[in-house]
């Protein structure tokens, strides 16, 4: 399913031709900014990308009422709702 979730090391080294790519604080800065679409999970810091490696936003829901739905219940609950 896409877009996925691909850590910024493995990113760097597969979405760009060697000695172009960005640097990590570069990646981190831009993710935390909202300039790209990327989370961070603790000290782990992640990209959104489609099938070609290419970023994506991530889907805000899935299109099944019944599963967004419930995730809708689950995020709430759980205090991470958007």
């Amino acid at each position: 399913m896409w877009p996925r979730r691909m850590d910024i090391q493995t990113f760097r080294t597969s979405g760009f031709v060697e000695g172009c790519a960005p640097n990590l604080s570069t990646l981190k800065t831009r993710i935390k900014k909202g300039d790209i679409p990327g989370e961070v999970q603790g000290n782990r810091y992640y990209v959104w990308v489609g099938p070609s490696n290419e970023l994506m936003e991530p889907a805000q829901n899935s299109g099944n009422q019944m599963a967004d739905a419930l995730m809708d219940e689950w995020n709430e609950e759980h205090g991470t709702a958007a």
